[in-house]
């Protein structure tokens, strides 16, 4: 094999990747580096130490890759052999194979940004509005060292350095909220100037290996961006969030969670009790024990406010995903109706009683000024603000046709 190659009269030396070992070099197939001389024979003896060095970091890799190597990512463990990975639960139950070649740079990523950054941006987004774009600034060598780190430390399972630091330089400034705090990867990252930037990757609204942003994460989101929200509120509407969650049986992904499937929740908690004991956690139990004991049940006010308190804290990350949010199609319940009231008509005499001028006469039988008198008579009729009629003018009242 030739590791020589001539470009416009000088020399350079050059190797080919193998196809097995190329995840570990950015997918790059072959490297190549000016040897500074046109003459052949100087060149093979300069290139020697080049191909001696580059075999030994093929071997190193290849060694690496047959060594099987067990990760923690989230909340599930990586099993990774020679050209695949397998990924398990905490106790070792297979969930499935993938090819080393799929990577898991978003899954990887996200477990790099919820333990180095998540808390710094929670933290911004609970600040007074005007501290938040200050706090919410990250420094850039901070990122960058963050982000080498846990390269090094998950690197076996990475395809591809580029994509990796590329999906984590997406997730801080899809976190933030000021454009002049967002990064860019180049300049964060100046030796992959010469690679192309990836901007078909949606970090969010992409499913990953790991699963995506579950019903538990979008209240999570909404909550750690709200920071008028009163506590007793928050608790209030993270517990009709947990019913939800007791219904579907599981924290379900957000992308599952359909419009029809919200109905069909929302129509449940009609027959959901007002209260319920403490030892009982479960939707049907809970269903099953209301029927038992005969005791109220959620009225149509109590479920359209479950359903809005739903649809508000799934709003940010149903946006943020570019999805659907499975309660916004929801049309009120409308209660049951009452027979319309009937109201008695008032005679002519009660009318000028009413609305006469002894209506505005005083404890010492004073009669009111204009201005009370109209005053009093605007509220009555109009029922505007007490503060915009004290603010009316005499040339506002005309009469027309006898009516004022």
């Amino acid at each position: 094999m030739s590791y020589l190659q001539i470009k416009k009269g000088r020399w350079h030396f050059r190797i080919v990747l193998p196809k097995d070992v190329r995840s570990a070099f950015d997918d790059r197939t072959e490297i190549t580096k000016a040897l500074g001389t046109s003459s052949r024979r100087e060149a093979t003896v300069l290139a020697a130490p080049h191909i001696a060095e580059w075999h030994k970091k093929i071997e190193k890799v290849r060694e690496t890759n047959s060594r099987e190597l067990v990760f923690t990512v989230g909340p599930l463990r990586v099993r990774k052999s020679a050209q695949s990975f397998d990924l398990e639960t905490e106790d070792g139950t297979p969930i499935s194979s993938h090819s080393l070649r799929d990577g898991l740079f978003r899954e990887v990523a996200r477990d790099w940004f919820e333990q180095n950054w998540r808390a710094h941006f929670d933290v911004a987004a609970r600040s007074p509005h005007t501290e938040q774009e200050a706090k919410e600034r990250v420094d850039p060598s901070a990122v960058y060292d963050s982000i080498i780190k846990h390269y090094d430390a998950y690197r076996p399972i990475l395809p591809s350095r580029s994509r990796f630091t590329q999906a984590c330089v997406g997730l801080i400034n899809r976190n933030t909220k000021y454009n002049s705090n967002k990064l860019e990867w180049k300049a964060l990252f100046p030796e992959s100037n010469n690679l192309p930037v990836t901007d078909d990757f949606d970090y969010y609204q992409e499913e990953t290996l790991l699963g995506g942003t579950t019903v538990s994460d979008a209240v999570k989101e909404y909550f750690s961006r709200s920071h008028k929200v009163r506590p007793k509120t928050e608790q209030l509407w993270r517990a009709r969030a947990n019913i939800l969650n007791e219904y579907l049986g599981d924290d379900v992904g957000l992308k599952h969670l359909t419009a029809t499937k919200a109905d069909e929740f929302r129509k449940a908690l009609l027959t959901f009790p007002k209260r319920r004991p403490e030892n009982l956690n479960g939707f049907v139990e809970s269903v099953a024990w209301a029927a038992e004991k005969k005791v109220d049940r959620l009225t149509e006010q109590t479920v359209n406010a479950y359903t809005n308190a739903l649809r508000a804290m799934l709003y940010p990350a149903c946006k943020r995903m570019n999805i659907r949010n499975p309660f916004a199609e929801l049309k009120p319940l409308k209660g049951k109706v009452h027979a319309e009231r009937k109201y008695l008509d008032f005679s002519d005499g009660e009318i000028a009683a009413i609305f006469g001028k002894q209506f505005c006469v005083d404890g010492r039988g004073r009669y009111a000024s204009p201005a009370d008198y109209w005053t009093m008579l605007g509220l009555l009729l109009h029922g505007g603000r007490i503060n915009e009629w004290a603010q009316a003018r005499r040339e506002q009242f005309f009469s027309q046709d006898g009516v004022f």
